[in-house]
């Protein structure tokens, strides 16, 4: 049977973002210490929030996200973090750039080469507090997907039957003044390239 070669793509995503999201609530602190499980992903060791919001939340949002990464949609997946006045004090930025398929993608050497690209991604991850300032103690986090025309429409269709919403982003909840931009990482590895900067707002 033919492989989906774009829905493999996708599924590879969605599994990484997934881990890289729960590791992000972790090494910066957006919940208690208790509140996470350790869990082996790509031979790393990584810290899930095992709340049943939290879970379901992120599960919602990367079902849906899915839609998005299937047809290329997705430029920018931003985790970002405010204060709670709602001013933003960090960005995680994932940069992705979907190269044409090919017509001799073989599967099973792209999985093994994109996950040993993607667990380096997750050690980046699990260090990053070192390159940050302390965190502050009230804040609070979301998601937002920088999409083109075609894929805030798909959006909207596949809000009709479920559950997760996305809304569009007012200028308040993109304006981020005065930022550093440190680089984590970047990989090429056929049919996808992504680049991880965090942007952090001067003290």
């Amino acid at each position: 049977m033919e492989v989906d070669k774009a829905t493999v793509v996708a599924d590879v995503l969605c599994e990484f973002f997934e881990v890289a999201f729960h590791s992000i609530l972790y090494v910066r602190n957006l919940y208690p210490l208790g509140c996470f499980e350790q869990r082996l992903k790509y031979n790393v060791p990584v810290q899930m929030c095992c709340h049943p919001d939290v879970k379901q939340y992120i599960g919602e949002l990367i079902s849906s996200l899915k839609v998005l990464l299937l047809k290329n949609s997705a430029d920018y997946i931003k985790f970002v973090i405010c204060k709670g006045n709602g001013d933003i004090i960090e960005r995680f930025v994932f940069e992705v750039d979907h190269q044409r398929m090919v017509k001799d993608f073989e599967t099973d050497s792209f999985l093994l080469t994109l996950n040993e690209k993607l667990r380096g991604f997750l050690l980046k991850l699990s260090t990053c507090d070192s390159l940050l300032t302390e965190t502050h103690s009230d804040r609070s986090w979301t998601v937002q997907v920088h999409t083109n025309h075609s894929g805030l429409l798909q959006m909207q269709e596949i809000q009709c039957t479920q559950d997760f919403s996305w809304v569009s982003a007012d200028d308040a909840e993109i304006q981020m003044e005065n930022a550093s931009l440190i680089p984590v990482k970047s990989m090429v590895s056929f049919p996808i390239k992504m680049q991880l900067y965090i942007e952090e707002k001067d003290l």
